[in-house]
């Protein structure tokens, strides 16, 4: 359950809250199977936070083998089911994030059984990188085909999953959302000239090899404008060493690193930024480049990267990616065009496509098609491999 010390499950947390101001009887419900190295309660729990009915059990099972943690996850995803079956009203729908890591195939069954629809969204990382074992694919395939609907949060992602599967079976592409209440810009900051102030990017990430920040850092040790700065939000076991590599690097008075920061925080330093850039190739959807927008700020990511079809002259550039000198080229250029903040028609269009709720409205959408079948069997009699 997402906390101050705990994002885990805050974006599935955040969702059931919008869904739960739109519909009626909206719970959020959760399995937390984490090592007891994380997570040391065990516990049931039904509890109100921020007016949404939660149901919840804790068991730290991590570290088990595989089939163990199935079996014993199984019992507990069916004993949630029955916690939130009140009276005999039983769910209409149970809509799943990370259905591969969340739900199992006798989970499933059961829902089939009890003519419960299913509506899953994926997002999870190594779907998009095909990096399955043959399990998981085979679990994915059934779900695909038998879920009353199947969602996922990137084209790349769905590209991914129709190549495991080989199955052409509807699949809603739905984007992330990110809070324009949050992630919003400055109205004071003015579309006029800002000749002369040193231009700010910002980088956010985890600060593991996979963000890339070496690659970031590199390019802006080339860049021909040095009146220009460097945010970097973040913590992780990289942090001393990019440190280090600021000053073997020359730029360390220019490289600001800021720690780990809340949402809010986050928001803060990106409104009074001048760009987002990140060097990762290795996102499911990108969230941080939406965030940026949402603030009214232009982006530069690599050219592979989930959202690429949403950049253009005004929102950005792409590099080619792990390409030192294209991204010290982007950066350059975006820099050197420093002379008009875009804030009136760069958020605009960010919030139209990724705002809370955009986002929602999409998800009522797929949820009432789900309910709209006659019979949840004609889609979810199958057995999962």
């Amino acid at each position: 359950m997402p906390n101050k010390k705990n994002s885990y499950g805050l974006f599935e947390f955040n969702q059931a809250k919008l869904l739960s101001q739109r519909l009626d009887g909206v719970c959020y419900a959760y399995v937390d199977n984490q090592s007891i190295r994380i997570n040391r309660s065990i516990h049931s729990r039904n509890f109100v936070q921020e007016g949404v009915r939660c149901y919840g059990k804790s068991l730290p099972i991590g570290g088990l083998p595989k089939p163990s943690i199935e079996k014993i996850r199984s019992y507990e995803l069916i004993s949630l089911l029955n916690d939130v079956t009140i009276d005999g009203h039983q769910p209409d729908v149970v809509y799943a994030h990370f259905p591969l890591l969340t739900l199992t195939p006798r989970f499933v069954q059961e829902l089939t059984t009890r003519g419960i629809r299913l509506v899953c969204m994926e997002h999870w990382s190594k779907v998009r990188k095909t990096e399955l074992s043959q399990r998981e694919a085979s679990f994915l395939k059934h779900l695909v085909a038998n879920s009353n609907a199947f969602c996922c949060v990137s084209v790349d992602l769905e590209r991914s999953i129709r190549r495991i599967t080989n199955d052409n079976a509807p699949i809603y592409v739905i984007p992330n959302m990110v809070s324009s209440e949050v992630f919003c810009p400055i109205h004071s900051k003015k579309e006029i000239s800002r000749e002369g102030d040193a231009y700010t990017f910002i980088a956010l990430g985890r600060l593991v090899r996979d963000k890339k920040f070496d690659l970031v850092l590199d390019a802006f040790s080339r860049l021909s404008n040095k009146r220009t700065n460097l945010t970097i939000v973040g913590d992780g076991p990289d942090g001393k060493r990019l440190k280090r590599k600021t000053r073997a690097l020359g730029v360390d008075r220019r490289v600001t690193f800021v720690g780990w920061l809340n949402s809010d925080e986050v928001a803060s330093l990106l409104k009074m930024s001048d760009c987002y850039v990140s060097a990762s190739d290795d996102e499911t959807f990108g969230v941080p480049f939406v965030e940026a927008w949402m603030c009214g700020i232009p982006c530069i990511g690599p050219s592979n990267n989930p959202l690429r079809d949403s950049f253009d002259e005004t929102r950005g550039m792409l590099f080619e990616r792990n390409d030192i000198e294209s991204l010290a080229e982007a950066m350059d250029a975006v820099s050197s065009d420093h002379c008009v903040n875009r804030v009136s028609t760069i958020s605009p269009w960010a919030k139209s496509r990724f705002s809370e709720i955009v986002v929602i409205d999409r998800v009522i959408e797929v949820i009432k098609t789900a309910l709209q079948e006659k019979d949840s069997s004609t889609r979810m009699g199958k057995d999962a491999g």
